[in-house]
């Protein structure tokens, strides 16, 4: 068994791996960085560590999120150090049951699947299985 951090990106539940994940934040003013990939949406300042910070609705071919909403920063670990996951909340940290994970993810109309390594099935909701390593290979997120 292993654990997860459950969050939102527009109707989609996903999930990540709690052992790659740092600290999650409230999402602060963030610094443009321009002439990088479409998916980073700034750069911030995090004591004293300037981390890139991906929308995790432009990696997924999601439509942009509504002004005024909470969004958060996941902070997690890469191999370069860190680097922020923004997405629209953190709900809960669960405790997958692997039996109930799925490696193949269904097409979703307007997602684009590539970056899940699978699906996990509660009794009331799927859960789409970010993989970090994937999301930073297609979108240069290194430091």
């Amino acid at each position: 068994m292993r654990q997860i951090v459950v969050f939102s990106l527009g109707g989609l539940r996903c999930g990540l791996d709690i052992t790659r994940v740092q600290e999650i934040i409230r999402m602060p003013e963030l610094t443009p960085a321009g002439g990088t990939a479409a998916a980073v949406a700034g750069i911030i300042n995090l004591r004293g560590q300037i981390l890139t910070v991906l929308d995790l609705r432009t990696v997924l071919s999601l439509s942009a999120a509504e002004a005024g909403g909470e969004r958060k920063i996941i902070i997690v670990k890469d191999r370069e150090g860190f680097i922020g996951f923004c997405c629209d909340d953190v709900h809960d940290i669960l405790t997958m049951k692997e039996r109930f994970v799925e490696s193949k993810v269904p097409r979703l109309k307007g997602v684009d699947v590539t970056y899940f390594s699978g699906i996990y099935k509660t009794e009331d909701m799927l859960i789409l299985l970010l993989d970090p390593e994937r999301v930073l290979e297609e979108d240069g997120g290194g430091q």
